[in-house]
């Protein structure tokens, strides 16, 4: 028993009901097993400007501090959407379709923000379906008269999407697309409806 030497369990994962696999290094393997995960921790604690005994502690602060800047950039982004959207001179509103399409063009927005200005831009422009294009993104949102009356985000930014090479899909209410050329999406709506 002990000629083995040192012992590691290395995995330990359930692969059936009621059947575990552990998988385990014996003798000189699990020694220089060991050696490379103490180097592990000792260069990551250097690349973090931390000790091995504080790494935790520092890897828990950096995950905060991470937290913090990708809430302040979602701020300034729905900020940066809501200076775009700025008054309806910068909004047009068309009849396509038997539906007024609110349509908006805007830049360095994406995600949330894009989803959320296209709520605002469909509440402040009073129209049946407000389609906001961005650098590499697109949403379309549909008011629920409109649903009701037939229109569908999700069908409509499918032929928005294919014309600005991209893809897409969505609810008949909510839909959503990434895009390569947000121009030509927005010029297909003449011929979507």
């Amino acid at each position: 028993t002990g000629d083995i030497g040192a012992f590691v369990i290395v995995s330990d994962e359930n692969v059936a009901a009621g059947v575990r696999r552990i998988e385990a290094l014996a003798g000189e393997a699990a020694t220089a097993w060991v050696r490379a995960q103490l180097n592990n921790v000792h260069r990551v604690s250097g690349l973090l400007n931390t000790s091995p005994d504080t790494l935790e502690t520092r890897v828990i602060g950096l995950q905060s501090q991470l937290r913090a800047a990708q809430q302040e950039t979602a701020q300034a982004r729905r900020q940066l959407a809501e200076a775009q959207m700025g008054g309806a001179s910068t909004q047009q509103v068309r009849e396509l379709g038997g539906f007024k399409v609110a349509v908006l063009r805007l830049s360095g927005i994406e995600g949330g923000e894009l989803r959320g200005a296209a709520d605002k831009l469909l509440d402040q422009s009073g129209a049946d379906l407000a389609v906001i294009a961005s650098d590499k993104g697109l949403v379309v949102k549909a008011s629920k008269t409109a649903v009701a009356r037939g229109a569908h985000a999700g069908q409509l930014i499918g032929k928005l999407a294919a014309a600005g090479g991209g893809k897409g899909g969505g609810r008949p209410d909510m839909a959503q697309a990434g895009i390569g050329n947000p121009e030509a999406a927005l010029a297909a709506l003449d011929t979507a409806f």
